[in-house]
């Protein structure tokens, strides 16, 4: 069973989603993906995007989830950060140029699939000793919002 769980830790809103499948390593499948929020004029930014490798299909379900999260507590969007790496380089990219946001140059670091087989793993041990909010029902909303921006159909 999908679970998507939000917590603010560390002065960010994180979102792990749980897919309820294990990854071939045995651990568990999911996205996790957080931002900042917006301080003065300076905007909320997406600092983290991770993704096991059973589970990237749902990484637009994640963002959608995040982003209306931040429409929904700030009234804005936060922009995707430079720190990127070559799995979300593209993404940024394509999603900055559809929001009017200064896309990214290049990918900066070099991490990969098994960074996100350990915070996804971390994540998912570390919240079932904490309360999070359940948003499990923004799953499918947060899909159909990137496809709406995608679209050109949603109202920012």
């Amino acid at each position: 069973m999908r679970t998507l769980k939000h917590i603010f830790a560390n002065g960010e809103h994180n979102f792990i989603l749980e897919t309820g499948e294990k990854t071939a390593l045995g651990t568990p499948a999911g996205v996790w993906a957080s931002y900042t929020p917006p301080k003065g004029k300076n905007p909320g930014v997406v600092m983290m995007l991770y993704s096991t490798k059973e589970s990237r299909t749902y990484v637009p379900h994640v963002l959608g989830a995040l982003g209306l999260h931040s429409l929904r507590t700030y009234g804005e969007m936060p922009e995707g950060s430079h720190n990127l790496s070559p799995h979300s380089f593209g993404i940024q990219q394509r999603l900055a140029n559809l929001l009017g946001q200064l896309p990214a140059d290049s990918a900066v670091n070099h991490e990969n699939w098994f960074n996100s087989l350990n915070y996804v793993n971390a994540w998912s041990k570390g919240l079932q000793s904490v309360p999070c909010e359940d948003l499990t029902y923004d799953i499918d909303n947060g899909k159909q919002f990137v496809l709406d921006v995608v679209s050109g159909r949603a109202v920012l």
